[in-house]
Formats: structure tokens, C-alpha cells, sequence
């Protein structure tokens, strides 16, 4: 469960000079694009601005897959109902305690097992900001308001000069060069990758 919301990582400043827009009569509306192409994102393929998320195991475990992806760090794991820390293990030392299994993959491990019921406490998403994701993300604000602005015929939007010919479908709200940017290959698909 995430407990901080996901805030945009890119702003209408910086989308409006992307598209080369001066005007400020449109901002209002196109904060809604931003927020729309960072969530399209995030939904793709993890946090990217920093969150902090809590997941609770409820069982004897020897492995806890954390949700949010990638994983920046640990901030605490804790047995419940009484919140005692559980510490973080040391196989070099052989110190009893949580491990990371892969780091950014979000699995942790315990050197023994974990003790019950515990409720971890982490950080995921990603910092810096990296510019293939930033690059996407503009790109794609882009493309839903020049999408939205261009349907004045009625039907599908019209091709600018600079846009890749829709495909009916997912393609059409997340295009290709953004797909590409984003290493998701050029192949649409409903599915949701996490990485």
C-alpha cells in the first residue's frame, strides 16, 4: 500500500517547451495531460518519483515480494503486533535479519525466517530521474494533447508531421517512440510490465 501519492515527474513548463507552446491559456487543462502520461508510465513500468509503500506479511515466510518496484531502499521491517524491529542480516557476518534478495527487485529474504507477522516500510521509484523515462514521458503529454486538439473533424485525431501513423488500440494512446523509450519493444500489449 502506497502512503505517499506519486507526484508527476515532469511539469507543463517543461512540456509546453517541448511543443515549443508559449501561450499560458491552456495550462489548467494540460496539467491533466501530464498527470495522465505519468501515470500511463508508472502503470508500465514502476514508481518513478519516490514513494513509500508498506506491505504487511501475514505468515511464516521465507520471501516477501514487495509491490512497488524498483526498490530504493528499506526503511524498516518490523514484527507485529508490537512493532519490534526486526535488523537487517549480514551473511558476511553471519548477523541475523532481513536480506535484499535483488536489489530494486523488491524481494526480501530473511537469514533464518521471518519471525510471524511483519510489516515492512520502503522507498521505490527512481532518482535521478532517468532521461530515456523523462524523454517518454513528455513525449507522450505531448502526444495526448496534440491528439485532443487535433480531432476537429469529428473522428480519429489527424496525423501531424512528426506523429507515427495509429494503430487502433492500445498504440493510439501510448505510441511506439514512447513504448521504445521506454523498453517495452514496439509490439502493443494490455499487459502491465514491471521492471
Amino acid at each position: 500500500m502506497l502512503t505517499t501519492v506519486p507526484a508527476d515527474w515532469i511539469t507543463v513548463a517543461e512540456v509546453k517547451a517541448h511543443m515549443d507552446k508559449t501561450s499560458t491559456a491552456d495550462d489548467a487543462e494540460l496539467a491533466g495531460f501530464v498527470s495522465a502520461a505519468c501515470e500511463a508510465i508508472r502503470e508500465r513500468i514502476g514508481e518513478v518519483s519516490e514513494v513509500t509503500a508498506v506491505v504487511e506479511a501475514r505468515s511464516w515466510t521465507d520471501v516477501i515480494v514487495l509491490e512497488h518496484k524498483p526498490v530504493v531502499s528499506i526503511t524498516k521491517v518490523e514484527r507485529l503486533p508490537g512493532l519490534e524491529l526486526v535488523p537487517e542480516g549480514d551473511r558476511g557476518t553471519g548477523a541475523d535479519g532481513w536480506l535484499m534478495l535483488q536489489p530494486g527487485a523488491g524481494v526480501l529474504t530473511h537469514t533464518s525466517r521471518f519471525p510471524g507477522e511483519v510489516r515492512v516500510t520502503y522507498q521505490a521509484g527512481r532518482d535521478p530521474l532517468p532521461g530515456n523515462v523523462r524523454l517518454a514521458g513528455l513525449e507522450l503529454a505531448a502526444h495526448l494533447w496534440r491528439a485532443s486538439q487535433l480531432n476537429a473533424g469529428g473522428g480519429r485525431p489527424a496525423i501531424a508531421d512528426n506523429e507515427q501513423p495509429i494503430i487502433p488500440g492500445i498504440a493510439y494512446a501510448l505510441p511506439i517512440r514512447v513504448r521504445e523509450l521506454l523498453g517495452l519493444g514496439n509490439n502493443p500489449t494490455s499487459e502491465v510490465l514491471i521492471g
